[in-house]
């Protein structure tokens, strides 16, 4: 009996220990995987930039670049805007570049003028939204191209990644411990089953 109860603390104890370790381990990795699609959304808008500044027609008018950022944006669903060096706004994919109040202070701008690119995920003074802005230094225009995606957008994709991987993590340390339930249990009715063939082994010696 007492190696039976010694079996079941043992068991009990390891799977407190593995859904432990698995909770602190989820937690990491959500976090780490978190930043790393974030990084991934980034590179995608980052090509998508790219592929915009190859199309560029050779001028800063804002009557040739609002139609081209507007089509942009209709085939891809990410808000467009380009910006001078004095922080003016000379396309603009929502509302008209005329409305738009300059954009010298935006943290991405000046990161994009600084180190070539710029990123954040914050809200938009114009729009009244969280984005997520990428922007990067076209040299050949001396322009700044920024691309934004609505944060609700980024939400949803991280939370199609996440419930899949929130599955995978979550639903381990109880397979775990099932297994390790009947394992123990396995254990435990063989240890009675060799306990009993003992007693019967000695009774019968003693009736002979």
């Amino acid at each position: 009996m007492r190696r039976i109860n010694r079996l079941w603390k043992l068991y009990l104890f390891y799977t407190g220990v593995l859904v432990v370790i698995m909770a602190i381990g989820g937690f990491v990795l959500q976090g780490q995987l978190k930043k790393t699609l974030e990084d991934h959304l980034v590179s995608d808008v980052l090509l998508l930039g790219r592929a915009l500044e190859a199309n560029l027609p050779p001028t800063a008018e804002s009557g040739v670049l609002d139609p081209l950022c507007d089509a942009f944006q209709t085939a891809t669903g990410v808000r467009v805007t380009m910006v001078r060096k004095d922080g003016a706004v000379v396309c603009e994919s929502e509302p008209s570049s005329v409305d738009i109040q300059n954009h010298l202070d935006r943290p991405e701008i000046q990161d994009a003028w600084q180190r070539g690119i710029g990123r954040t995920l914050r809200r938009s003074k114009t729009l009244g939204i969280d984005m997520l802005y990428v922007a990067t230094w076209v040299k050949e225009r001396d322009l700044v191209l920024r691309l934004a995606m609505p944060v609700a957008r980024v939400k949803k994709i991280e939370n199609q990644v996440m419930t899949f991987m929130a599955l995978a993590l979550y639903l381990t340390p109880f397979l775990s411990a099932l297994i390790a339930y009947f394992f123990a249990r396995y254990i435990i009715q063989d240890g009675r089953g060799s306990s009993g063939g003992l007693l019967g082994g000695r009774s019968g010696a003693q009736i002979q």
